[in-house]
């Protein structure tokens, strides 16, 4: 109530709990590489997983830890319809493994009212989410907190904070133009938040930005951008 164009939607994603069930699938010919390899030859495929304990049991030889994420967060679009298989400046789909517990998703509003949406729970994915359906589709329960902030001037795409890192965030295609996006806005946020020089700010992130992509297989691929919080104590 009262969210307006001009001001930023904070989502705080205060616990996520996945349900004891999961499923992941290849239907054959979609995700990261489609005919890369040739025929895949292998079909649609599937497979539906116990969640127990915080483990994901893979097989009875081997289980691996769960880290529970929301693929989308998200509110409405200022122009168009857009199903929500897309991310852009207003959130959505964008499968960043780093919206999990204790994360803090700040998110440009577009319209009045925001419109938040949430959803496309994961118990795990793997970096680039290859298979389409690749992560460990989960159902469960997420519980958020929000807030209301000003919009930083130089700010057009949603930015993440947890306890350890900023980060910034763009889709696109090809991917090279999502990196350049949040890379852009990372060169910015320090610009306006942290007192960097242009220039300055270019050497820095040289050395500390880490970078990757997050998912391959969506209309448009994500990237993240990160720098160490303890990386920037000095600004202040």
């Amino acid at each position: 109530e009262g969210a307006e164009p001009g001001q930023v939607l904070v989502v705080h994603v205060e616990k996520i709990t996945p349900h004891n069930i999961g499923w992941t699938g290849y239907r054959g010919n979609t995700g990261a590489m489609p005919g890369w390899l040739g025929d895949s030859n292998v079909g649609p495929t599937s497979k539906v997983v116990e969640i127990r304990d915080g483990r994901i049991i893979w097989n009875d030889k081997f289980s691996i830890p769960i880290k529970p994420m929301l693929g989308c967060v998200g509110v409405a679009p200022a122009r168009d319809r857009w199903v929500n298989s897309w991310a852009g400046v207003w959130g959505g789909n964008f499968d960043i493994q780093e919206v999990t517990d204790g994360a803090q998703v700040h998110i440009p509003i577009q319209v009045p009212g925001a419109n938040l949406h949430i959803g496309d729970m994961h118990a795990l994915q793997g970096d680039g989410e290859i298979c389409g359906g690749g992560g460990i589709e989960t159902g469960g329960i997420a519980r958020l907190r929000v807030e209301l902030k000003d919009k930083p001037a130089d700010m057009t795409w949603p930015r993440i904070e947890n306890d350890e890192y900023i980060m910034t965030t763009a889709q696109a295609r090809p991917a090279e133009d999502a990196f350049r996006t949040a890379l852009s806005e990372m060169l910015l946020w320090l610009e306006g938040e942290y007192n960097f020089a242009r220039k300055d700010a270019f050497m820095f992130l040289a050395q500390v930005l880490e970078a990757r992509i997050t998912q391959f297989v969506n209309p448009t691929f994500s990237y993240v951008a990160k720098v160490k919080k303890e990386y920037l104590e000095w600004t202040r």
